[in-house]
Order: C-alpha cells, then structure tokens, then sequence
C-alpha cells in the first residue's frame, strides 16, 4: 500500500486517514453486511469516494482552463459539500469502532478524473461516478 499514484497524472493528495493500494491494485472486497466489519468496508468504501471527489473537484477548479468561473465556483462548492459527507462517513465509522486505514481503498477514481484535461470530460465523468454512487 501506498500514497503513491499515477505518474503521468498530478500528485495525489493526502489520502489521510485511508490506507491506499498501489496503483492498479484493487482494494479487498467488502465482507458481509452481517459483520460490523462489513458495515465498516462499506462505510469506508463510500468515505474514500467522498474524499477522492472533494479534491478532485478542487484539482479541476484549479486545473481545468477551459471551465469558465461559474463552473470553477460551482465545484469549490461541490467540493465543500464532498468535505461535510466525509466528515458524517468518518463520524459514523468511529462510533462504530470502524478504522478508516483497516483495509485499503483504491483511488482508481482520482487517477480516473485527473487524467480528464476539459471542463466536459471532467463534468460528465464525475457525474456518471456520483450516479453510480446513488445505487
């Protein structure tokens, strides 16, 4: 496991307090929802996915030239509401006695958004993974 991710693409962020796979590597699959444990991967799961959208929202304001202000405000905001999910995700996990690091995560949705260099690629890929996170 590793903070390091994708050389092509931007430094990752701290994935603070995640234990992150190398990359290409896939994350364990959740155990059952019987289990605290399993309650604790699938909290994790979606925790991560809130941490990994919140900087990328920021990454893209800052990076994605062709995205007029509005928009760049608009994901400053989304990112803030990415930011206020982790913080309930984290919340639960710990009244819970679940650790965020207790199994890896894959940032295989970074590595995926930062390597889109338009405000409309960046757009319709972060919609399709919030779309896939409502499932």
């Amino acid at each position: 496991m590793t903070d390091e991710r994708q050389p092509s693409g931007p430094a990752a962020p701290s994935w603070a307090p995640f234990a992150v796979c190398a990359a290409g590597e896939r994350a364990p699959a959740p155990r059952g929802l019987e289990s605290a444990e399993g309650v604790g991967d699938r909290l994790r799961t979606a925790a991560f996915a809130e941490l990994q959208a919140r900087e990328a929202f920021r990454w893209a304001a800052r990076e994605c030239s062709d995205a007029c202000e509005e928009l760049r405000a608009a994901w400053r905001g989304l990112a803030e509401a990415e930011e206020r999910h982790l913080g309930w995700l984290l919340a639960r996990m710990r009244a819970l006695g679940q650790d965020p690091a207790a199994r890896p995560v894959s940032a295989a949705l970074w590595d995926s958004l930062t390597r889109r260099r338009s405000a409309r690629d960046f757009a319709a890929l972060i919609s399709s993974a919030e779309e896939r996170g409502r499932l």
